[in-house]
């Protein structure tokens, strides 16, 4: 009788000691200068907001200047060095930018607001590790020799 209890305890015991899973570590969030190396700040700008998650950063500026002033400025600043202005859609009045750099890709959202204004959204993410902070881009597509291939050549019966 004396062993139904201590298997009782035992069995408690390894089921409070039993495997645990590992806490999970929350990443910090990345810096300003890991995301943005080169930040092109808003003509007339002000900070309202910046939040950074896992890999990723986001800052929203007001400025006095009207949208189409502000696109104007960064159409111009995002075409020159360190930069390469990679793509440019409007949406609803809403221009938005892709950029490129010696560092991670960003992204540049100019809002006009209808009281005057504009609202300013720069957004990007650190570079993944490994990769020196360089996009991968193809830069000029070149043909194909079959010949070269392995088991191309073979004939296929």
């Amino acid at each position: 009788m004396r062993t139904l209890p201590f298997l009782l305890a035992a069995a408690l015991l390894v089921t409070a000691c039993g495997d645990k899973p590992a806490p999970e570590v929350e990443e910090a969030p990345p810096s300003i200068a890991e995301v943005f190396p080169n930040l092109p700040l808003p003509p007339s700008g002000q900070l309202l907001s910046q939040e950074g998650a896992g890999q990723a950063m986001q800052m929203i500026f007001s400025s006095t200047q009207q949208g189409d002033s502000i696109a104007d400025y960064y159409r111009e600043v995002l075409s020159a060095p360190p930069y390469e202005l990679m793509n440019e859609s409007t949406n609803n009045g809403v221009i938005s930018f892709f950029v490129e750099q010696n560092g991670p890709s960003m992204w540049v959202v100019v809002q006009g607001l209808e009281a005057g204004g504009s609202l300013v959204t720069l957004a990007g993410a650190r570079a993944r590790p490994g990769t020196a902070g360089d996009s991968i881009r193809i830069l000029e597509a070149k043909p194909v020799n079959p010949d070269s291939i392995p088991g191309a050549a073979l004939p296929l019966n």
